[in-house]
């Protein structure tokens, strides 16, 4: 017997929203990297897209009343914490250590991202055996994390983060054991899926569209298998990452509001709050663009605004847990008609 956990496919958002959502990215990254010449200069990404998703951390966190009082002693310690580390590594090992603490820790903030839009979309299936649960964090490890350790290693794929010497060199001989795991990893889900399909009648849509989304996204930004494939995969990583992320915000708020929580400084109207939400973090991120320009010799400032930046990559890092809202992932049940 099937259980009613197992009726349907289970998605992040829904079917209909995820396909547009994260799809959608893709084709629009696909389309400005291949046709829209300069746009792919990662200056206006970051200031219209990347860094405004970071900004809205601060407000689905300090701005709200309930997750402000829970969480107060670490929300006032955090930024200062990360400060001083901050100062502390500049003045002790310099600029360049500083920048390749910021590159490893970025590749982490995003891979970490990208495999939990597979686990939410798993989470919601309900209970899996203890095989699949080990098949599905090994698959989309290996996928996505695949190709950024590859790219670790000098000979193979793209050098670094944002420069050729700020990420950790792998050592060459770890290559074919990468690849190994990884093809051993995806035949090990694949044959998971089948018995489970064979028993159940199930099929995993959401997850399995989410395991090849975020693998595509790792191979083309890290590998970078054809022509132009630098400039699209940064695209794809910056789409597939920002905007996701920014609905994942909109339908946290919703659902928190509902329940009665209070969120500083973001409008009460849902049809609104989005627009207006990634219009000011659009104008928080150019100001942070032209301070730092203003400001390019002042390490205090420099080291504000990358405690900002590892501020949001930490909360992020906790703030999505299931354990952590009272609701769990039901403030992201399928709410679509379809």
């Amino acid at each position: 017997m099937v259980s009613s956990s197992l009726t349907k496919a289970m998605w992040v958002f829904n079917k209909r929203d995820d396909l547009l959502i994260f799809g959608g990215s893709t084709l629009i990254a696909l389309t400005i990297g291949l046709f829209v010449d300069g746009f792919g200069e990662y200056f206006w990404m970051y200031i219209l897209h990347d860094q405004p998703h970071v900004y809205t951390t601060y407000f689905y966190t300090y701005g709200s009343d309930r997750f402000s009082k829970q969480f107060k002693a670490a929300l006032i310690a955090l930024p200062l914490i990360i400060f001083a580390l901050v100062m502390f590594i500049y003045h002790s090992y310099g600029q360049r250590a500083l920048l390749m603490v910021l590159a490893n820790y970025s590749i982490f903030h995003f891979i970490k991202q990208q495999t939990a839009w597979f686990f939410i979309s798993g989470a919601k299936e309900g209970p899996k055996s203890a095989q699949e649960n080990l098949s599905d964090k090994l698959v989309i490890y290996s996928c996505v994390a695949g190709p950024a350790l590859l790219s670790m290693i000098d000979h193979v794929g793209k050098s670094g983060w944002r420069y050729s010497w700020d990420l950790i060199s792998i050592p060459v001989w770890a290559e074919t054991p990468l690849i190994l795991i990884w093809l051993l990893s995806m035949l090990f889900y694949l044959k998971v899926q089948i018995e489970k399909y064979i028993k159940t009648g199930f099929i995993s849509w959401g997850k399995n569209f989410h395991l090849i989304n975020g693998m595509m996204i790792w191979i083309i930004y890290r590998l970078e298998p054809f022509p132009k494939a630098a400039v699209f995969g940064l695209l794809l990583l910056v789409f597939g990452h920002s905007t996701p992320y920014l609905f994942l915000g909109k339908r946290y708020v919703d659902a928190r509001r509902g329940n009665g929580e209070k969120f500083l400084g973001l409008v009460h109207n849902p049809k609104f709050m989005l627009p207006v939400l990634i219009l000011s973090t659009i104008g928080l991120s150019y100001g942070e663009v032209e301070t730092r320009n203003f400001f390019s010799q002042n390490i205090i400032i420099r080291s504000i605004l990358i405690t900002f930046v590892f501020t949001h990559f930490t909360l992020d890092s906790f703030i999505w847990r299931k354990d952590i809202h009272p609701e769990g992932l039901s403030f992201l049940k399928d709410n679509s008609k379809s």
